[in-house]
């Protein structure tokens, strides 16, 4: 997605980059704000590709230069989560497939982690 249109006014805007992976201006990654979060306490049904260890985590609605918002679980402890808190999107690889591809995620942290 590349931008957004108003349905009602017609008015569109750019949305900002995302990058995964390489440097955005100011030298940090993709930052945005907490807009809302929960904690997920229980392991994921199904087929779950996580760490052996369950961990709960947040997972948060993050605002992206105040027009998108994106889902995505959060670094920070659970107890350190905060509404309002800035947060830069911080790339990792997940596993590695069965072609021996990286399978790349990406998750919101701290903006000093």
């Amino acid at each position: 997605m590349r931008g957004l249109r108003r349905n009602g006014t017609g008015q569109s805007r750019r949305l900002p980059e995302l990058r995964i992976g390489g440097p955005v201006a100011g030298g940090t990654r993709q930052p945005g704000t907490l807009y809302t979060y929960t904690i997920v306490r229980h392991r994921p049904p199904g087929n779950y590709r996580g760490p052996a260890e369950f961990k709960p985590f947040g997972l948060g609605l993050v605002e992206v230069d105040g027009v998108l918002r994106i889902m995505a679980p959060l670094l920070p402890t659970i107890d350190d989560l905060r509404i309002g808190m800035p947060l830069r999107l911080h790339p990792y690889v997940l596993r590695t497939d069965e072609n021996g591809a990286e399978v790349i995620a990406f998750a919101y942290g701290a903006m000093g982690e």
